[in-house]
């Protein structure tokens, strides 16, 4: 199979509400079996999973989501500290969940979601996953949230971790 088709991990999406109480999959973290190489910002990367998070969601008569440099800054440090610990999961390894992260940030928020890929296709491949994904599906087009943060971290020329962090009052 070509390097660019393969889909390595796509967990179930976890959404928040009421400050903590989550509905989805908040299973511990899965090993990751990554090589310890350098990791890459792809901001370009960032900027498409948004393009296609709100043309999904327009698709579907939803408004368009804002992009939030608080929820960024979150995704994009998880996205490394998962490549960089070997994990996946919406709980890290000290059990912290996304509430805690955002909590930890002093990030305010009612709802709140969270979206993880990792994958050594493209972009494009990356989001139809996470559309094909009745969890990913559901909190990309959410109503009760209006923000986003995507992070994307590239290890090498070898994958790329995508976090979405969804947010809303």
């Amino acid at each position: 199979m070509p390097r660019s088709s393969l889909v390595l991990a796509v967990l179930a999406a976890l959404f928040l509400t009421n400050g903590g109480a989550a509905r989805g999959n908040a299973e511990p973290p899965r090993p990751l079996d990554n090589p310890d190489v350098a990791l890459y910002l792809q901001p370009q990367l960032e900027q498409a999973m948004l393009a296609d998070t709100n043309a999904e969601r327009r698709a579907h008569g939803l408004p368009a989501l804002t992009a939030d440099p608080e929820l960024q800054t979150i995704a994009r440090a998880y996205a490394r500290r998962m490549l960089e610990q070997h994990f996946i999961g919406h709980v890290d390894s000290k059990g912290g969940s996304p509430a805690d992260r955002l909590n930890q940030a002093r990030y305010a928020f009612h709802h709140a979601a969270e979206n993880l890929i990792y994958t050594t296709g493209d972009e494009a491949e990356a989001f139809a996953a996470l559309r094909a994904s009745p969890g990913h599906r559901a909190n990309i087009l959410a109503k009760p949230v209006t923000r986003i943060g995507v992070g994307a971290i590239s290890s090498s020329v070898y994958s790329t971790m995508y976090v979405e962090e969804f947010a809303g009052d």
